[in-house]
């Protein structure tokens, strides 16, 4: 079996994260309005989940659908005439629901040859969703039993029901005359459902383009994170590690995980670049979608723990060099936001954490990359590749011992030898950046001693 599409291909599990997921019935759409909809998106840079198999085997969602479903913030529903006897399109449209009371998404429903009528009538009824659940409800087991108990349908008419409410696109509706323009039928609608799409999505922010180790260290960084869960408090918790070591990389990762599972979210990018007014009124809109007029930090602080919502927020702050930042922006967000809120905040310096009262015990130190992934990382950006060429061996170990595991020296430093084959050219390159020793660099080989 093919395996799913996303419209990026990144490695180490990163493609469970999506901006929109196509829940359809494989046999009626997919290789028409399904696949059209999902290459259409894809060109909009968008990561887009449409699962390439006409069918499926066993009862369960597979780990990478629950994930698609639960990271994207768009889901689109075609409802086709052979849509209710799938137990699988049923299963997520349930799933999807779910995010959508939670306000983590939102639905698109396409009614494509059917009309939305059929989906609030199921039980009873002559239309096509009716006599699919009818159906269903049939079904039994090599024992006798039946295979869906009634609770599962009673859930499956419900969720039909209620995405049935839901303001959509009627395929029927489609034509040259009522919508004025010389459209084929398939193209006016696709046309409108991407333009609905690209006004609801929450566009994931990007990572890396090699994200090499990046799992592990999230494993790691989860781990901490979860000896505070069960706080009454919001939690605040810390990453701390040298300068190009990865902090605003293994935040933003945490960030696409997780941000689904609040209702409101806010990454404020280099802090210590920015104006705190600034910072505080990116937070405020953000979190509360009010855009206020700020005109000095004592202001801002009033502002956000006036308007800062009652509700479970994640809240990354990246790159804070000063208590002062933390008192403008970390104080007031902690003080207001609801219990099961998480305030994430990235620093070089830890002193400059605990002297705001985060514990040692909730700051996760970052620690470079092991060998084998800054080769890999290395690799990469020299070659376009994980491995060294024959011959290459011995340079490329030269650089890893220079740059000390630190992604960002990694990444510059190989990317100024791509493309160079000749083994004199790196022998030259090496020289002359080995007599200017980064700061980061140098502070990594202190810290080593």
């Amino acid at each position: 079996m093919a395996s799913p599409s996303t419209s990026s291909s990144r490695g180490e599990n990163d493609s469970y994260v999506f901006d929109v997921f196509i829940n359809h019935r494989g046999p009626d759409v997919k290789k028409t309005l399904a696949t059209d909809l999902y290459h259409r998106l894809c060109n909009h840079d968008l990561r887009v989940f449409l699962d390439q198999r006409e069918l499926r085997e066993g009862e369960n969602i597979t780990p990478q659908i629950e994930s698609a479903i639960r990271t994207s913030t768009v889901h689109i529903a075609i409802f086709s005439p052979g849509y209710a006897d799938s137990k699988w399109c049923l299963h997520e449209l349930i799933l999807m629901l779910e995010s959508m009371s939670n306000f983590k998404s939102t639905i698109i429903p396409v009614f494509y040859g059917v009309k939305p009528a059929e989906l609030r009538w199921t039980q009873g009824g002559k239309g096509v969703y009716a006599q699919a659940l009818s159906e269903l409800q049939e079904k039994k087991n090599v024992d006798g039993r039946p295979r869906y108990d009634s609770n599962t349908l009673e859930k499956w008419r419900k969720a039909l029901s209620d995405v049935a409410e839901i303001n959509g696109f009627d395929g029927e509706m489609y034509n040259s005359v009522k919508t004025g323009v010389n459209l084929p039928l398939v193209e006016q609608l696709l046309q409108d459902v991407v333009e609905r799409v690209l006004k609801n999505v929450k566009i994931q922010r990007f990572v890396s383009e090699y994200p090499k180790g990046l799992q592990e260290k999230l494993r790691e960084f989860e781990t901490r994170v979860s000896l505070h869960w069960e706080s009454r408090e919001t939690r605040v918790i810390g990453i701390v590690g040298l300068g190009g070591v990865g902090k605003t990389t293994l935040a933003t990762e945490f960030y696409n995980r997780q941000r689904s599972n609040y209702k409101h979210y806010c990454f404020l990018d280099d802090i210590s670049d920015n104006p705190l007014t600034t910072s505080q009124k990116y937070l405020l809109k953000d979190l509360t979608q009010k855009d206020m007029e700020i005109r000095n930090t004592y202001q801002g602080k009033g502002k956000l723990r006036s308007y800062l919502p009652s509700s479970d927020c994640l809240v990354i702050l990246d790159d804070v060099d000063h208590i002062q930042q933390l008192e403008a922006l970390l104080y007031p967000a902690r003080d207001v936001l609801k219990t099961g809120s998480l305030i994430l905040v990235t620093s070089r310096n830890k002193d400059v954490l605990t002297s705001s009262g985060i514990p040692e015990s909730s700051i996760y130190i970052l620690e470079g990359l092991n060998r084998r992934h800054s080769r890999e990382l290395f690799c990469s950006h020299a070659f376009g590749q994980p491995h060294p060429p024959v011959g290459f061996d011995r340079e490329v170990e030269k650089f890893l011992d220079f740059c000390h595991g630190l992604p960002l020296s990694i990444k510059v430093i190989g990317s100024l030898l791509r493309g160079k084959n000749d083994l004199k050219l790196w022998e030259a390159q090496f020289r002359k950046i080995s007599k200017i020793l980064p700061d980061d660099i140098q502070a990594s080989r202190q810290a080593k001693k």
